[in-house]
């Protein structure tokens, strides 16, 4: 690439070569100069496109993504911090140039895009291809972030819902709510939170909570839901903090869903091979530390007392 500079009237009759930028493999097809940097962009049929310093005109930045030759290159933004391209494999890439990262890929053309330019504010873009279209292209940039901070924000409404529930210990209302959200964490809290409370009434001689019983909530699981549930045992019976939740629940599955109906689930044989791998890998723990608190009986033992721990 050879960049020219003109004289003191902007006469174009008497140019200066004011540098060579030399790093391309095959011929360059577009060029572009930063509104804003002394920076200039290029597109090449190396499938590159590089940032070229135009003070010393060594090259600063090199962006790969293309598989084919880059046709066109375009800075777009107020503050000229993005790069656009068009290439001869039909698609047309928007980089950041801080990271050299492509922040997305518009497909719609179905060869070359050899032209492309966009509005003064950059939030339109218009492309011509080889394959005879006109295509507009429309930043939806801040129309998605409304839509993902407004999802953002269900969810956590979702999820003080879920909190709130809890707190007013309706756990099945809570556990159908977490299971059709998704959230194994919630989810989790739910029964851990079930498990516990259901122990302390037992302990206190009280009537058991009646608000969720694991199985008859099993039971009534629709199709997508139980495979969801499997699913997240799946998941849980992968740690050992989690396994014995898994197996408890997976019990109520087991014993209240049909074989037959468990078997039209997709995925469930996999899910089995894995459930008794793990299984068996969860009980040789068990059984390690059972043999190390006998070793502990032992030591106790010998030292004359079982009794060092005070009554309480």
């Amino acid at each position: 690439i050879k960049v020219w500079r003109v004289d003191a009237a902007g006469s174009l009759q008497h140019l200066e070569l004011a540098g060579t930028c030399t790093g391309h493999r095959r011929g360059v097809w577009g060029v572009d100069f930063s509104p804003v940097d002394k920076v200039l962009a290029s597109a090449s049929g190396d499938s590159l496109l590089k940032l070229w310093n135009l003070v010393d005109y060594t090259c600063i930045r090199t962006f790969q993504g293309h598989e084919h030759a880059v046709l066109n290159v375009s800075f777009i933004g107020a503050l000229g911090m993005q790069l656009v391209s068009s290439g001869g494999d039909g698609l047309v890439r928007l980089w950041h140039i801080r990271t050299s990262e492509c922040a997305a890929v518009l497909e719609g053309h179905d060869d070359r895009v050899w032209s492309m330019d966009a509005n003064a504010s950059s939030s339109c873009l218009v492309t011509g291809g080889a394959d005879s279209k006109l295509l507009l292209w429309e930043d939806c940039t801040s129309e998605e972030k409304e839509k993902a901070q407004q999802a953002s924000a269900e969810a956590a409404q979702r999820d003080t819902r879920i909190q709130m529930l809890l707190l007013q210990g309706k756990h099945k209302e809570a556990l159908d709510l977490a299971l059709k959200l998704r959230r194994p964490g919630l989810m989790k809290t739910v029964l851990e939170d079930h498990a516990w409370k259901s122990l302390t009434l037992a302990m206190e001689g009280e009537e058991t909570d009646k608000d969720l019983d694991i199985g008859t909530w099993v039971e009534g699981l629709e199709e997508d839901d139980l495979e969801a549930l499997v699913d997240v045992c799946g998941r849980w019976q992968t740690t050992a903090r989690n396994c014995d939740l898994a197996h408890s629940v997976m019990n109520e599955v087991f014993k209240r869903i049909p074989a037959s109906r468990l078997y039209r689930m997709e995925g469930i044989a996999s899910f089995l091979d894995s459930f008794v791998a793990y299984g068996a890998k969860h009980l040789r723990r068990l059984e390690a530390h059972t043999s190390r608190a006998f070793l502990c009986d032992g030591i106790l033992a010998s030292v004359g007392s079982t009794n060092v721990l005070p009554e309480l």
